[in-house]
């Protein structure tokens, strides 16, 4: 599994993964857009809304593969226990290179995949 968590750091930009690509409890990282009157410190990407009452903004999450289903989706687990369901191929996630790993590394082990289901999106 590490091996290919560090091919997938070479791989160019924009390579789509497929739902094969992911096992449970690959470390992955996606890229949530949100919008709110005050972007937190993690925020990145900010820009004023239309009438400048909002910003609009990413927010790295990084959740860990709970179940690979056959239809190209993924099921998320998140460090609450929020469930996400999402496309292997949605250009916002990705898996965790290897230094945001090493770098993230407590993130991703608060995540207890045996913990209830809080809400599934």
């Amino acid at each position: 599994m590490i091996l290919a968590g560090i091919a997938h750091d070479f791989l160019p930009s924009g390579t789509a993964l497929t739902a094969q690509s992911y096992q449970r409890n690959d470390w992955v990282i996606y890229r949530k857009q949100k919008s709110s009157v005050s972007p937190g410190p993690r925020a990145s990407d900010v820009h004023a809304a239309g009438k400048g009452n909002t910003y609009r903004y990413v927010v790295e999450k990084y959740w860990v593969v709970e179940e690979v289903a056959s239809d190209n989706k993924l099921k998320l687990c998140t460090r609450r226990g929020k469930r996400h369901l999402v496309d292997a191929d949605d250009p916002s996630l990705r898996k965790a290179r290897w230094w945001e790993r090493m770098l993230y590394r407590g993130r991703f082990e608060a995540i207890d995949l045996s913990s209830p289901v809080a809400q599934e999106d």
